[in-house]
């Protein structure tokens, strides 16, 4: 996990560094086919690594005036616990077996599933992106019963093995070169305190899935790409 992490990073610094790096034009409908499992996250993390960089990362992209599409403000603070296709009918949310039956599995262990965040990533599509470097049994072990849910359902369970990431922004305008050094600069500040700091998230609630988030227009979400 840690080696793709790492390589995904040096491609979207190249990228970014080249004006190459990609932008985010809204979602299409590939990404409203999608359908899954999503872990809510603490809307006030207290951790300064997470809290404080976000604050940060705003200020410095505002002052850039370089737009991102942030989380906390545009979209909900998740993680994606497994997705699930079916094209047959890409816009009718998960059926309520499939949510109940992944929060009475969160329910079961005795305090919330948690996971550690370790290292930020800008990858070639814009993503600024917190992954974790392991994942832990519980998170294996809810997958794999997610997974026969979906197909319960007749869905097809996406592969997301040695996966797990909290997306922060996402690019929607490519910088300019000055404004390239001093975004590289700031995120390499921010890889170095997490490194030293990660961060700790507690995943004590299950919500929606992403056809509620995105194609029902929840939480602020823009569509915006035909």
């Amino acid at each position: 996990m840690v080696d793709k992490a790492e390589a995904l990073h040096t491609a979207g610094i190249d990228a970014l560094m080249s004006g190459q790096i990609g932008t985010f034009p809204g979602f299409d409908r590939e990404e409203l086919i999608r359908r899954c499992v999503v872990a809510g996250l603490p809307t006030t993390p207290s951790q300064w690594t997470f809290s404080e960089g976000v604050r940060r990362l705003l200020a410095v992209t505002s002052g850039l005036g370089l737009p991102l599409y942030a989380a906390g403000r545009d979209f909900p603070w998740h993680v994606t616990m497994l997705e699930g296709r079916d094209e047959s009918s890409p816009y009718i949310p998960l059926q309520a077996p499939i949510i109940d039956g992944a929060r009475n599995f969160a329910g079961r262990w005795h305090s919330s599933i948690e996971i550690f965040l370790s290292r930020l990533v800008l990858d070639v599509r814009g993503n600024i992106i917190l992954t974790a470097d392991w994942l832990p049994e519980s998170v294996h072990i809810m997958r794999e019963e997610l997974a026969k849910l979906y197909q319960h359902q007749n869905l097809k369970p996406l592969a997301m093995e040695n996966i797990l990431h909290c997306t922060v922004a996402r690019l929607t305008a490519v910088p300019g070169p000055a404004e390239r050094h001093i975004l590289r600069e700031y995120l390499q500040f921010w890889r170095v305190a997490i490194s030293h700091s990660p961060i700790e998230m507690p995943i004590s609630q299950l919500v929606g899935t992403r056809s509620d988030v995105f194609f029902f227009g929840l939480f602020g979400a823009r569509l915006v790409k035909a």
